[in-house]
């Protein structure tokens, strides 16, 4: 899926196609932005995955943000499902 904007729902129909050819399909990473619609869409689709979210610190500099700037915890929910990923060179994900 490739797109400036995305819904949590538009996620989530992704994630159930997905499911529909891999029906055993599961990851034990997640990395995207800090937007809540990409994470919250894969755990519509697969609530119960145990899968561990990461925030891709390429985007979070991209908006201008830096890890000696910006409080992460403060930000982003606390749970046990994230994790900043510091990264300095050009983003993978």
């Amino acid at each position: 899926m490739v797109s400036y904007r995305v819904t949590e729902r538009e996620v989530a129909a992704l994630f159930k196609e997905v499911l529909k050819l891999v029906p055993a399909f599961d990851t034990n990473f997640f990395m995207s932005d800090a937007a809540g619609a990409l994470f919250n869409g894969f755990k519509k689709a697969l609530p119960h995955s145990n899968a561990t979210r990461l925030i891709c610190m390429w985007h979070w500099k991209k908006e201008e943000f830096s890890c000696e700037h910006i409080d992460v915890q403060r930000i982003l929910p606390q749970s046990a499902e994230t994790q900043v990923v510091a990264e300095e060179r050009k983003c993978t994900c």
